[in-house]
């Protein structure tokens, strides 16, 4: 187990030194450690996993409602394309949410805030057109799935493809 100087609680500790002893690509189920720790995988209990899960860098999948998967070698892209996912819709709603100060309360700004407003659309922009180049090199060059159940159709020759924004 990695050793980190902050202080943790009891449970955390407990499930690090449990998930410590976990093979890589392991699928735990919440009833599984529940029974091996004797914590209970209430909503505060699975804060405590997610927790001691990110102390000792154990990216891992879930499993909607029923536990995890540790990273492996069979989910690493999944587990990279799912939290490039995450970046992907924070970015649309920072952006939807700018759209929304600008109309609201763009006029009454003042100068030096109408041009803060502008640069952080341009950093929006910036980092969306960045997403959607990165995803069609996934797509196009790999042939990897960008999301999981996203089936890349085989082609004999190079394919463009179009990146729709959700």
């Amino acid at each position: 187990m990695k050793i980190r100087y902050r202080k943790r609680s009891s449970t955390v500790q407990e499930l690090m030194v449990f998930l410590d002893n976990v093979p890589p690509g392991a699928t735990l189920l919440f009833e599984q450690i529940e029974q091996s720790t004797g914590i209970t995988m209430d909503e505060s209990g699975r804060e405590k996993l997610r927790k001691a899960l990110c102390c000792l860098e154990r990216p891992y999948q879930p499993i909607h409602g029923r536990g995890i998967e540790l990273l492996g070698v069979q989910n690493g892209l999944e587990i990279v394309h799912g939290k490039m996912n995450v970046v992907h819709k924070s970015i649309a709603n920072a952006k939807r949410i700018h759209r929304l100060v600008d109309d609201q309360v763009g006029p009454a700004l003042k100068p030096h805030e109408r041009r803060s407003l502008g640069i952080v659309a341009t950093a929006l922009t910036a980092m969306e057109l960045a997403g959607q180049e990165m995803r069609q090199k996934i797509k196009s060059n790999q042939g990897v799935p960008l999301l999981p159940g996203y089936k890349t159709p085989h082609v004999s020759q190079p394919q463009t493809v179009v990146v729709r924004g959700d």
